[in-house]
């Protein structure tokens, strides 16, 4: 996340990366060592991460709209948050099982 942010231009429309990715990609054995990689590469990379931190913040949002309206639901005495919960588990025990089912 934080090599991306270090990355430096130079005049022939390349790039030039720290050793973080390239030791990542065991590319290289030494923290010293600099690869010049295409732009493009990077800039479609530069998007992937910026389009990532948008749906991780979007689906943050989600998250806490679900939970807000669990809590009114709960405190309207409409939803029992004990039978939600146990629900909910119910339901993510048994999508595990049919993803890994036992053999005998």
């Amino acid at each position: 996340k934080h090599w991306l942010k270090s990355v430096r231009r130079n005049s022939s429309c390349q790039l030039t990366c720290l050793a973080g990715p390239i030791a990542l990609l065991g590319m290289a054995s030494e923290a010293g060592v600099e690869a010049a990689v295409d732009c493009k590469v990077w800039e479609e990379l530069a998007h992937l991460r910026h389009l990532l931190e948008r749906q991780q913040a979007r689906l943050n949002g989600l998250v806490e709209e679900a939970e807000a309206v669990r809590e009114c639901l709960a405190e309207a005495g409409v939803l029992r948050l004990a039978s939600f919960e146990a629900l909910l588990h119910r339901r993510r025990f048994a999508r595990q099982r049919r993803a890994h089912p036992l053999t005998a």
